[in-house]
């Protein structure tokens, strides 16, 4: 498995727990990059960003994703 691409992670916003996450307009060459280097993606959500936070469009109710 080869590494992620410089460019494609410094446009990666990188949370605490190491996940990576792209503005609309990378996200594309991200998958593109993740592709070539034979990673797998585990998970995904989609983020906002609301009033300085990011928070997910997917809230949690008792530990269960709707």
């Amino acid at each position: 498995m080869n590494s992620l691409p410089k460019e494609i992670i410094s446009s990666a916003f990188i949370a605490d727990g190491g996940e990576y996450a792209w503005h609309s307009s990378h996200i594309f060459i991200a998958l593109q990059a993740i592709l070539i280097t034979d990673r797998a993606i585990l998970g995904g959500d989609v983020w906002t960003i609301e009033n300085g936070k990011i928070c997910s469009l997917f809230p949690e109710v008792k530990g269960i994703r709707m």
